[in-house]
């Protein structure tokens, strides 16, 4: 079954590369339910398909060629040598572990490169797309499959919350999962995660609904009520969506989404429209006066951010999560000291015997940046902000420029994302991280097309 499924896959990826796109969003969304279990390792389906569609991509620019634009060659430069740093602090430190868990953390490596490749392929693929069809219609398949794709995620979240609600209760604290209560977590079984994947919805649809007020601001009068009401009508079709992705991010009940969301409306209304930020405001106002748990959970929040900074011990916060969380920080943080420069190896945070754990986010910190700055050390993080900052300048020349939707779904969701992860590895959760890398693809194949309508 799974030969004939990756035999598929490939071959849509192959001969039609939106196709190939769609499959591997619907794997992503598929969650946990979409894992392929070898022996004492558990890996997402897409881990198989992304290396082959990546050596797929390879062999073509092989056999005729790559020319990348100006703005890719700037976003490989950093991006490989974060890339071949993170390969060496591995080597660098292959002496203390096994052959098998050098292995093991090789995959995850090679993780990060095939799924940031989404990136180069889509920027590149479609740049040839364009050249053979007609823009609008590409554009309309292109948010077909990214609308339907985060309804569908929405549906299965709104599924589990309704028939699968305590985790505990289901055996899933047994098998390494969180045991949750009356949360949202969709298919990958995690409220936290589930709600940075909705936000990214949230930020793109949000954008889109901004430029068609932004199109037709200019061409109706107050006096056209009839021919308004027509040409606005297409927002319906993304406001009902974006409504329900709210809802669903609220129904995570995560903290760290709440404050992302914060994040993302402030730099919407920043760069935008002043608007969102009200709206933005009025939308978590709402929820902590319709949701006793909601407001439970935002008052821990304060208070244990408050116990921070009066420079009291975490042993007196009075939420238990955030306890976990500090102390978990303070653990890796020692690791750092001891090795700044190679860190622990690119990886193996899993292997080190304080992290050792069953659970299903034993390869990393309860923070992304932490977990780099672990496994890669200080010229690893370095590195990463490096790519970073390129990133960003970009998108934002690309924004100013062009007022490409999907530069600023880049900059915003990569913003908002790193907020998020501050308290979650929610970075190199693999439906994050090809999203994020998809927006960006998009974002440069736009701006590389003059007049092309946004995404």
């Amino acid at each position: 079954m799974l030969k004939k499924i990756l035999i598929i896959a490939t071959s849509f990826f192959t001969i039609w590369p939106l196709a190939g796109l769609t499959i591997i969003l619907l794997i992503l969304i598929g969650g946990e339910f979409m894992r392929v279990n070898l022996g004492e390792l558990n890996f997402p389906l897409t881990d198989f398909l992304m290396p082959l569609f990546f050596a797929i991509w390879i062999f073509k620019k092989i056999r005729f060629g790559w020319q990348p634009t100006q703005q890719i060659k700037k976003i490989l430069i950093p991006f490989s040598a974060f890339t071949i740093w993170a390969l060496i602090t591995l080597l660098a430190n292959a002496s203390f572990f096994s052959t098998k868990e050098i292995l093991i953390s090789s995959f995850y490596w090679i993780r990060w490169v095939t799924y940031a490749s989404i990136f180069f392929i889509i920027a590149d693929e479609l740049n040839l797309f364009l050249l053979t069809q007609k823009p609008k219609n590409w554009t309309s398949i292109i948010q077909k499959i990214l609308l339907g794709s985060f309804v569908f995620a929405v549906l299965i979240g709104f599924l589990q919350f309704y028939f699968f609600t305590d985790f505990e209760a289901l055996g899933l604290a047994d098998q390494g999962y969180d045991p949750h209560m009356n949360r949202l977590a969709g298919a990958w079984l995690d409220p936290n995660l589930a709600g940075a994947f909705f936000l990214i919805g949230i930020i793109w649809l949000t954008n889109l609904i901004l430029d068609i007020f932004a199109s037709y601001n200019s061409k109706l009068t107050t006096y056209n009520l009839q021919l308004k009401i027509k040409k606005l009508l297409p927002i319906t079709y993304y406001l009902l969506p974006t409504c329900l992705l709210t809802l669903a991010l609220g129904l995570t009940f995560s903290r760290s989404a709440y404050l992302a969301f914060l994040v993302a409306c402030f730099l919407i209304g920043l760069i935008r429209a002043r608007k969102i930020l009200l709206i933005g405001f009025l939308s978590i106002i709402l929820l902590l006066t319709f949701s006793s748990r909601a407001l439970e959970r935002t008052t821990d929040l304060v208070q244990s951010i408050t116990t921070l900074f009066s420079g009291e011990d975490a042993y007196f916060l009075p939420d238990a999560t955030a306890r976990l969380r500090i102390q978990n920080w303070e653990d890796n943080l020692n690791l750092v000291a001891k090795q700044p420069i190679f860190g622990i190896g690119y990886n193996t945070l899993r292997f080190v015997s304080r992290n050792s754990s069953d659970g299903h986010a034993a390869g990393g910190t309860d923070s992304s940046l932490l977990t780099i700055l672990v496994t890669t050390g200080i010229p690893g993080l370095i590195l990463f902000f490096w790519f970073l900052e390129t990133l960003f300048l970009i998108f934002w020349q690309n924004w100013k420029k062009f007022k490409s939707t999907p530069a600023l779904t880049v900059l915003i969701s990569w913003s908002a994302i790193l907020v998020h992860s501050f308290f979650t590895n929610s970075l190199f959760f693999p439906p994050i991280l090809f999203l994020l890398f998809l927006f960006s693809g998009l974002g440069i194949a736009s701006a590389s097309k003059k007049n092309l309508p946004n995404i």
